[in-house]
């Protein structure tokens, strides 16, 4: 028979993995994600595994403040507007 196990909110805004019925079965946890590992360790299902296949497509995006400053890009964002 398998148990369902949810990850649910505290009043203390961490998380916690309870039960059907409420009870406590690990916690709490500071962010929804550690919740998350924490119930994929307990179902032996990591989203982590190495035969999981994920995209080759790059991540487009990052930290727009670790870009240098391009004068070009300045002038073309001034004239659009």
């Amino acid at each position: 028979m398998s148990t369902l196990i949810n990850v649910t909110g505290n009043d203390d805004s961490q998380f916690e993995l309870t039960d059907q019925s409420g009870n406590l079965v690990a916690g709490p946890f500071e962010t929804n994600a550690a919740a998350w590992k924490a119930l994929d360790r307990i179902d032996n299902d990591s989203a982590n595994r190495a035969g999981k296949s994920r995209s080759s497509k790059k991540v487009l995006g990052g930290n727009p403040s670790s870009r240098k400053a391009n004068p070009r890009r300045r002038l073309r964002d001034k004239k659009s507007r």
